[in-house]
């Protein structure tokens, strides 16, 4: 039978965001086997992205801190939740900064625009430290 949820908590180290990401890519596949390759792609660099800034910017890499990601599937949409327990940050800020063409050269910001740009929604709620978005799934043929 196939869950139409993924839920999970983790502890803030990088390196558990990899197997993260690949358990929540099997889950799309098995919600949506004629996923596209392309799609596959884009929402492996969706979470990726928002996962390591949870852990890195958000939870600042403590380990006694947790990061806390969700999935949804509902019809042909995935509706996810990316929170961490850190003090958050001002995403209009961070959204000003990095459209101006120096931002290209700075570590940080990109991330958050490339991730916008692949999503049919994004959300940070009133302090940054939880990010919601929904993607449609696209499939081949």
């Amino acid at each position: 039978m196939m869950q139409n949820k993924f839920d999970i908590s983790f502890q803030s180290d990088i390196y558990k965001v990899n197997d993260v990401v690949d358990n929540s890519l099997k889950f799309l596949k098995a919600n949506f086997p004629m996923l596209n390759n392309d799609n596959l792609m884009e929402f492996k660099l969706i979470f990726c992205e928002l996962l390591f800034n949870a852990v890195i910017h958000g939870n600042k890499q403590d380990r006694a801190k947790n990061v806390f990601f969700s999935i949804n599937v509902t019809g042909i949409f995935v509706n996810s939740i990316v929170s961490d327990e850190g003090t958050g940050f001002d995403y209009d800020k961070a959204m000003k900064i990095s459209c101006c063409a120096e931002s290209m050269f700075l570590e940080s910001g990109r991330g958050i625009r490339l991730v916008k740009s692949l999503v049919d929604n994004l959300d940070f709620d009133t302090n940054g430290s939880t990010v919601k978005f929904r993607k449609r799934v696209e499939f081949d043929g």
